[in-house]
């Protein structure tokens, strides 16, 4: 997988050529995402507590949304990463809810803060095990590494769509050039027009004259 930069005037209009960013393969299906991204130096602030991290991050975050050429196989290729990462962070949640209701039954007292402290570190195994998993599967995902004002920069991206934006590109290129040449030609003909209506008096004086 590689890395490509999309400019928003590319997004904007529709300029991305027809190939699976995901598998390469050519598709005219789109899977419209809102890519989402704040400076990695941003996450040192959760240090100094959640609030001015929070803060920080909306003022800096900056997002755009792509209609990414995907083949309908792999248009769940970002909501099931999604989802794992959720309902794994609620199972472990829930896990420690169970733990405490099972330790304040009557019936259970007396092994409570046992039930409690098993159920306690299973959640927080469980809990390690999700963020781990949930990071590799992040770090396989088609992603933002970067969002300015001008474009994105994308991670993750088959090669095969590089090629294929390149070669737009080159054929975008090439039509502006045309467009550049024929209007070059076209601000000449007027000008040439002109310069013949001046030589025809010119002429027709030259002829009186030789008379």
């Amino acid at each position: 997988m590689a890395t490509v930069r999309i400019t928003r005037y590319e997004v904007q209009n529709n300029l991305l050529p027809q190939v699976c960013v995901v598998t390469g393969e050519p598709t005219t299906d789109i899977k419209r995402r809102t890519f989402r991204w704040t400076p990695p130096w941003v996450n040192i602030l959760i240090l100094g507590g959640l609030l001015p991290y929070l803060i920080v991050a909306m003022i800096l975050r900056k997002d755009i949304t792509v209609d990414v050429p995907i083949v309908p196989g792999k248009k769940g290729h970002w909501l099931w990463r999604q989802l794992f990462a959720l309902f794994g962070v609620l199972g472990c949640i829930g896990l420690v809810v169970v733990g405490l209701v099972l330790s304040n039954e009557p019936g259970g007292r007396n092994q409570g803060p046992d039930i409690g402290l098993y159920t306690a570190l299973a959640a927080g195994v469980g809990l390690f095990f999700v963020l781990i998993v949930a990071l590799i599967l992040q770090n396989t995902s088609v992603r933002p590494k970067e969002i300015t004002d001008r474009d994105i920069t994308l991670v993750g991206v088959h090669e095969n769509f590089i090629v294929a934006l390149e070669e737009e590109r080159d054929r975008d290129e090439e039509a502006r050039q045309e467009r550049r040449a024929a209007k070059r030609e076209r601000d000449r003909e007027p000008r040439r027009d002109r310069d013949a209506d001046d030589e025809s008096p010119q002429r027709a004086r030259r002829v009186r004259d030789d008379d």
